[in-house]
């Protein structure tokens, strides 16, 4: 595995270096096996250190945790064990994942940023609201991909992301999978044309 420990406006020491790349290596051994590669960033968070952990575990799959301490040392820890509790939580799917050899399709899509509320605000107060669109403010390449429940549920939490929209094997129909305010992850797939669709919590 290829591990990059750098740091961004902070100098990170080799010894820093060598511990970092022992531990996170020992970590991904013990509920992975072997990843592709890891990017470590130090840098400042206010007063304290921001660690930024990117684990590539395999093809479109990445573990992302963050720790913050008034340290380097610290704050990787925090880091390191918030990707560790990832892993771990994810083992069962991340061995059926390696199992499963489909190619999953991808379709293109688009990615958007709208304003928040203080200037949307401002735009309703000039024009008739209901003819004033959201205001875009950065736009970005994105794709869905066709996958199983399982493997949506592994790339949402191993990624630390709040929601994933996929398009779901066994049926083809646009699914969304979320991160609930009760620590659950919420599951929607839409009834489509009179079939039975399902819904719950993973």
């Amino acid at each position: 595995m290829q591990i990059s420990v750098t740091g961004r406006q902070v100098q990170v020491s080799t010894q820093l270096k060598t511990h970092v790349t022992e531990r996170l290596d020992a970590v991904v051994r013990k509920y992975f096996g072997d990843a592709i590669d890891a990017h470590i960033v130090f840098a400042p968070e206010g007063q304290d250190i921001r660690c930024d952990i990117q684990i590539h575990v395999g093809s479109g799959i990445e573990c992302q945790a963050t720790g913050i301490a008034n340290d380097m040392d610290s704050s990787f820890e925090l880091g390191i064990e918030r990707a560790g509790k990832r892993l771990r939580r994810n083992k069962r799917r991340l061995r059926d994942h390696r199992r499963d050899k489909a190619v999953p399709e991808i379709t293109p899509a688009v990615s958007y940023v709208l304003s928040g509320e203080d200037e949307q605000d401002d735009r309703d107060n000039s024009a008739d609201a209901a003819d004033v669109s959201p205001l875009i403010v950065a736009e970005t390449a994105a794709s869905i991909e066709t996958l199983t429940v399982s493997h949506a549920v592994l790339r949402l939490d191993l990624g630390d992301l709040p929601v994933l929209m996929f398009r779901n094997r066994a049926h083809g129909r646009l699914n969304v999978v979320f991160r609930r305010s009760d620590g659950n992850i919420g599951w929607i797939d839409p009834d489509d044309a009179g079939s039975d669709g399902q819904g719950g919590t993973s």
